[in-house]
């Protein structure tokens, strides 16, 4: 198993064929797409991946990706980390027929060429396992969550609130 660079091109039937472990990092600033939901792009995403195939002989590719990313919270609006683990289990696929025949454990990577780009298949599944709002962890935003104090400025002064519905009586009473 090599551990470097992750390779951003490679033809998976030959890898497949050849049944290719491949562990590696990715530069978060070398993902242009998943740049839009975070902060920032320092760090690096970790990848690991086997490309084999299984006893029906569907060319698969499995494995994980594990990231720390930097996103807004959606309560307080400051930064925080956001763990990324994603399982991959995809089917290579040349067809959308070979695709619907797919057993329903594998996701299908359609591959129309002999290429085929690890990068952006790696980005894809990091956008699919962020978190939709990322939000701090309880007791940790600098949000304090709830609706305040429910007593009107007037109660709090002793006056009685007036009622919206007063003129509605005035108007019920000339009659």
């Amino acid at each position: 198993m090599s551990v470097a660079s992750f390779p951003k091109m490679v033809d998976p039937l030959k890898m497949v064929d050849q049944r290719v472990d491949l562990q590696g990092w990715i530069l978060l600033k070398q993902l242009d797409r998943v740049q839009d939901y975070l902060l920032d792009n320092s760090g690096a995403v970790e990848v690991k991946l086997r490309f084999d195939k299984d006893e029906m002989g569907v060319r698969f590719i499995a494995g994980v990706i594990n990231a720390k990313v930097s996103m807004q919270c959606q309560r307080c609006l400051q930064a925080v980390e956001v763990k990324v683990n994603s399982d991959l289990s995809l089917g290579i696929v040349f067809s959308e027929d070979a695709a619907k025949n797919l057993p329903g454990y594998y996701d299908p990577l359609l591959s129309h060429e002999s290429a085929l780009d690890l990068w952006k298949m790696v980005e894809e599944e990091m956008i699919l396992g962020l978190p939709i709002a990322a939000v701090h962890q309880e007791g940790e935003c600098e949000f304090i969550a709830g609706f305040g104090d429910c007593t009107d400025e007037t109660e709090r002064l002793g006056e009685k609130p007036a009622n919206p519905f007063q003129i509605l009586q005035q108007l019920k009473d000339k009659n």
